[in-house]
């Protein structure tokens, strides 16, 4: 029977915590301040530890470093929650070696089921380590396989805005992951580091085939992490450099994939802001993955930069989000037009050798040729859609991406 410790100086909280852990034939042993739990933890016999920050005589920050003295991330993990969501106090609960940052309030199946997947990834024999070189601090990756915390890193497969992507195989599990290194001069900003987490925080509560999945987050040996799953098969930048112009059932097949990992977002009132044919993975079983949330929002969140500053792929950005307005679900509609041009033509709807022109011709209305310009093989059904979608103008855009989806799926059944 796993033995977990809960540290919260609210008496309430501490019983609902206390009840649906034991619910779940959990041991469980209550502390009502932090000071206490770090004495009694540090003897050992526990498997995980459950944490409030703001606690009298010792706060959740300092019960995790006084820990993190004793135990490393695997053999004991421990998850902070509190009411504190800004993204700095996040980030300290991360430096501070905690796995895990839930916002409170938050549901109790929430909470089982983060300390289920805990208790899932502790090492039964400490993993098979070796004497492989290790990466940390500002130490780049330049011979594999190299150790990083609890993975093993294979191979560098990718290299975005934020850092680099390695195929990394965890200590104890056979299936391999994307674990993503944040850049050291990144992990310097803390504007960055709040764009990081936010992708942190998008992708564990979207639930979508078509979304990529999180596996595991958080900061070791001077670095900070993000481990996504690994879908097997190339993008669709990739595939468009090797065989050029897709074609047409596969693009609808993209798109109808596509909305559906819109719309998931959607739900969760987020919007990706950087659909382009590199951020789609196209698998080895034909499904289209939605990657790298570096960029992702809220739709009602307040920027994290300012209004001046311009986020996303020139080629791929609405209009109105060049103007300066809030991105909203139309604005990734535009980018997945912009994405499914590109996918049928190998051009890119707007011109220009670099993107001041780019920006230039968006804001000055530029209407791409149609698609049936570049390609005549394309339906005449798909190339309206097309145009729609790229319309400079919102409000005449598609505005609902599972009516979109479904039309691309008709499309797809009727052999186009």
């Amino acid at each position: 029977m796993p033995r977990i410790a809960v540290a919260e100086d609210d008496p309430h909280l501490r019983q609902l915590v206390t009840l649906a852990l034991g619910r779940r034939g959990h041991e469980v042993v209550a502390f009502s301040n932090g000071a206490e739990a770090l004495e009694v933890v540090t003897r050992g016999g526990f498997d995980l530890v459950i944490s409030d920050v703001k606690m009298p005589r010792l706060d959740g920050i300092e019960l995790c470093r006084g820990l993190r003295a004793r135990f490393d991330k695997a053999e004991l993990p421990l998850i902070l929650c509190s009411v504190l969501d800004e993204e700095d106090d996040i980030l300290r609960g991360y430096e501070a070696g905690a796995n895990e940052y839930l916002v409170k309030p938050f549901r109790p199946s929430v909470l089982q089921a983060k300390v289920a997947q805990l208790l899932h990834e502790r090492p039964t024999s400490g993993g098979a380590k070796g004497a492989l070189p290790l990466v940390g601090g500002g130490g780049g990756v330049d011979r594999f396989p190299a150790r990083f915390d609890a993975y093993t890193l294979l191979r560098r497969i990718g290299e975005g805005g934020m850092g680099a992507v390695y195929e990394a195989r965890k200590d104890g599990e056979a299936r391999s992951v994307a674990l993503k290194l944040l850049s050291v001069e990144l992990a310097e900003d803390r504007v960055q580091l709040a764009r990081y987490f936010r992708e942190i925080a998008t992708l564990t509560w979207v639930e979508c085939p078509h979304v990529v999945r999180i596996v595991d987050a958080g900061f070791s040996v001077g670095r900070y992490f993000l481990c996504m799953e690994l879908v097997p098969g190339r993008t669709a930048l990739q595939l468009l450099r090797d065989q050029g112009p897709l074609r047409v059932p596969d693009v609808l097949q993209v798109g109808a994939d596509l909305c559906r990992a819109i719309d998931a977002l959607l739900e969760k009132g987020l919007v990706h802001r950087d659909i382009k044919p590199g951020n789609v993975v196209i698998g080895d079983d034909r499904r289209a993955v939605l990657i790298d949330f570096g960029l992702a929002k809220s739709r009602t969140e307040e920027a994290l930069t300012s209004t001046s500053e311009i986020l996303g792929t020139a080629e791929y950005m609405a209009p109105e989000v060049v103007k300066g307005q809030v991105p909203d679900v139309v604005s990734d509609l535009y980018s997945l037009g912009a994405t499914l041009y590109e996918l049928l033509t190998d051009e890119r709807p707007t011109p220009g050798r670099n993107p001041t022109e780019i920006f230039n011709n968006i804001l000055n209305d530029w209407i791409a040729p149609r698609v049936d310009e570049r390609r005549r093989d394309c339906p005449p059904e798909l190339v309206g859609l097309v145009a729609d979608l790229l319309d400079p103008e919102p409000a005449r855009r598609p505005q609902d991406p599972i009516v979109l989806g479904s039309k691309l799926e008709a499309m797809l059944r009727l052999g186009m």
